[in-house]
């Protein structure tokens, strides 16, 4: 996979809420525990993004990716802060 999609599944892991299946194919999402890399697009310099000790949903089949609130706004804030220099 060359570029990851991220999908925002606002809050799902807060409300309680564990999603099944893929909404891009309809495969079977797995929890995902551990170090989350993310290739940011190449106005954010620095390479890629790692967030250790992450949640999040990915699908079996495809690998479609769903990130909580909490691991996007790690990935935002990794972004702002190498724009700021």
């Amino acid at each position: 996979m060359d570029e990851v999609e991220r999908f925002y599944c606002q809050s799902y892991a807060e409300r309680g809420l564990m999603m099944k299946h893929c909404p891009d194919c309809g495969g079977n999402l797995v929890e995902k525990k551990g170090t989350y890399r993310f290739m940011p697009p190449s106005n954010i310099p620095g390479g890629m993004m790692i967030v250790p000790n992450a949640v999040w949903l990915e699908c079996k089949e495809c690998l479609y990716q769903l990130l909580p609130s909490k691991l996007d706004d790690e990935l935002d804030k990794i972004a702002k802060e190498r724009t700021r220099k």
